[in-house]
């Protein structure tokens, strides 16, 4: 929040050099910018809390195959499906 609100004030600090162009674009910036904070914290915090228990249920289940690094749709490891295959031409 500080961050973003620093970055407000210095965009918005683009209007005290009294170029026109740099007064549209610097206050066209500090509002998005301004936007985008509030976006995150008030619209992504509740999506996440909202969306957190349904990610995490799958963990819940059976949280050692979560671990393992299995595939809960086939019974093999990520390493070996990632793995170049090792044929040798006869």
């Amino acid at each position: 929040m500080f961050a973003g609100a620093t970055v407000v004030i210095a965009l918005a600090a683009l209007s005290v050099v009294g170029i026109p162009f740099l007064t549209q674009m610097g206050l066209a910036a500090a509002g998005t910018v301004l936007f985008s904070v509030l976006i995150a914290l008030t619209l992504l915090p509740w999506k996440t809390a909202t969306t957190a228990p349904k990610a995490t249920a799958t963990l819940s289940r059976n949280p050692a195959v979560a671990l393992s690094g299995t595939s809960r749709l086939r019974n093999t490891s990520i390493r070996s499906r990632n793995a170049s295959p090792t044929t040798t031409a006869r």
